[in-house]
This record gives structure tokens, sequence and C-alpha cells, in this order.
């Protein structure tokens, strides 16, 4: 490490004008600069908030204590601590797999059944009703939004208002 350009060892007050100076950098919460007994800088040390690239910092560091104090510093001779993020991102609820979709017609009767299933939990559906070609989209539907519901956090409901069938292409 040089400090080209300094005759005059660091005092305490241009050391904490540094320390200011270097936290002002974006993203940066706190500096201290450890010196050794000469008042040459041993060691910078920084915190940034989460998502912070360290090397930026660096980088930064560099420029601002050379543009105003003309101090060359290795960069190996700072170190950027990454804070954990107070607030982070929910986990995402593993996905639900298909493990049985099937429809059992006995006469004019017609049972849909559906069962999902994550690592952890499974959930039956069903519905009954008239095993007409046009009721028998409309249990599957029921079956399915059954199954899915044991799935949602209490107070949560799912309600089948309405069920098409479209032909897309040939």
């Amino acid at each position: 490490m040089s400090q080209r350009g300094r005759i005059a060892p660091l005092d305490a007050r241009t050391v904490a004008d540094m320390e200011n100076l270097l936290a002002q950098v974006q993203n940066v919460v706190s500096v201290k600069i450890v010196t050794d007994h000469f008042g040459h800088i041993q060691e910078v040390h920084a915190v940034a908030e989460p998502g912070t690239n360290p090397k930026t910092v660096v980088r930064d560091f560099e420029a601002v204590l050379f543009t105003r104090w003309n101090i060359r510093i290795d960069r190996r001779k700072i170190s950027v601590a990454l804070l954990k993020d107070p607030n982070p991102p929910p986990a995402q609820p593993p996905r639900l797999r298909i493990r049985y979709m099937g429809l059992k017609v006995t006469g004019m009767e017609a049972e849909a059944r559906v069962e999902l299933v994550t690592p952890m939990q499974t959930g039956e559906g069903r519905a009954y009703g008239l095993a007409t070609q046009s009721n028998r989209l409309r249990l599957m539907s029921e079956a399915t939004l059954s199954a899915v519901s044991r799935f949602l956090q209490e107070g949560y409901h799912l309600v089948l208002e309405d069920i098409r069938s479209k032909s897309v292409g040939d």
C-alpha cells in the first residue's frame, strides 16, 4: 500500500473525515479505517446494504481516497460486509403436482376426482353431478378447485363461475 503525496501521517481528525466521506458512498452504511502507530492506513472496513456489489464499493473507496486525499490503497486492504436483508422476499410455496385426475360415470351419475400433491401435503377434491357431456368439464373443474382449496389459507375460497371448452388449431 502506498500513500504517495502524503508525507505527514494521518491524524485522528483526517481519519474521521475520511470515514464520514466514505460512508456517503452509495449503499454504504458505515466505515471504519484502521491505521498503524505511524498514522498510515492498514485496513478499511465497510458495511453495505443487501444487494450491493462489494467490488463496486471497493472501487468507489479507491477513487474517493485518491481524488480527495491523493492516497492509493491496495484493494486487498478494503473489506466489505453485506447486511442481511431484513425483508427478504417470501419463499415461494411448492408447486402443486397432479397425482390423479379421473371421471367415473355410472348410469346418469358422474363423479370427478382430482388429487394434487406437494412434497409435504396432499389435497383431494371431488364433485358429483349428472353425467351429461357438458357437465363433465364442469365436474372436473369443480373437483380441481376443491383440491386446490386444500392448500389455501383459511378464509380463501375458489368458486367456478363459468367454464367453456375452445378448440385451438386442428
